[in-house]
């Protein structure tokens, strides 16, 4: 997952050191207790960010993504990078 990646590249560098081996596990202990917005069949739930599959990204924000990789010259963007955007919003709205 290219977005966790990410994530721990820019929070070592906020940090100014390299994360030890207790410092992840804290970090990924946070990104699995962070939820996030599925998308249901009649309704819109929440749960841990980490388990979601692409399908329940909320169908709003999907096609803004969508929208903004055409715009990118991305015809079909693929599901990662569709969860890798839609992640990255999350985090950067927490």
């Amino acid at each position: 997952m290219k977005w966790l990646n990410d994530y721990f590249m820019t929070a070592q560098r906020e940090a100014g050191k390299k994360f030890t081996d207790a410092e992840v596990a804290q970090h990924v202990d946070g990104l699995f207790a962070r939820n996030a917005t599925f998308r249901g069949f009649f309704s819109n739930s929440s749960g841990p960010m980490l388990t979601m599959k692409v399908g329940d990204i909320p169908s709003q924000e999907r096609t803004a993504i969508e929208a903004a990789y055409k715009r990118q010259g991305v015809e079909k963007p693929t599901d990662a990078q569709v969860m890798d955007i839609y992640w990255k919003r999350q985090i950067a709205r927490k």
